[in-house]
């Protein structure tokens, strides 16, 4: 019988002692828990901020009038706004393709030398495209967050009115030399 109580009252130090590491554990698990919230509420909020920034940078992207077409360092397109389709065959699916890959409306030329010494320089770069529709180019390294050029901003500016006037202004400048010297 007494033998029977030893073990019983060991039995009961045993669970006594369990309890108190389940109850340490508990106390543990309960910290950790209100850490992850915590985390878990930073991260919805920075989630927020990133779904605001991202509609903000796609309405900006969106309300400009001239195509915008953003290259990287490989010269693929991560992103581009609705004018620049006019400029280039440009969906959706095009998005990790490579620029030169693309029908385009403009003679390219030497284009993709002139985006890798961009890139390799981080000089801006700019060229007159002329035709039915006139464009001014102008490219611009594209810099990430850590201050490296990971690529290339295409800027297309519709300059064909300029570009029209002074052929015109040539025209009569010509027409008013000839007619001085009769």
């Amino acid at each position: 019988m007494q033998s029977l109580n030893e073990e019983l009252s060991s039995a009961n130090e045993e669970l006594q002692s369990t309890n108190e590491e389940m109850e340490t554990s508990n106390e543990e698990l309960q910290s950790t828990n209100e850490e992850l919230t915590t985390v878990n509420e930073e991260l919805e909020t920075k989630t927020h901020e990133l779904i605001r920034l991202n509609s903000d940078l796609r309405n900006v992207k969106d309300s400009l009038r001239y195509p915008l077409v953003v290259l990287d360092e490989f010269l693929r397109v991560t992103l581009y706004n609705p004018p620049a389709t006019a400029l280039f065959d440009l969906t959706p699916a095009s998005l990790g393709e490579s620029l030169f890959s693309l029908p385009s409306s403009l003679d390219l030329g030497d284009l993709r030398v002139r985006l890798e010494a961009v890139i390799a320089t981080g000089t801006t770069w700019a060229r007159q495209f002329s035709g039915d529709v006139c464009h001014l180019l102008q490219v611009d390294p594209y810099i990430d967050e850590a201050n490296h050029r990971k690529g290339v901003v295409l800027t297309f500016v519709d300059n064909t009115g300029i570009k029209r006037a002074e052929a015109s202004l040539e025209r009569l400048a010509a027409q008013i030399e000839a007619s001085e010297r009769f």
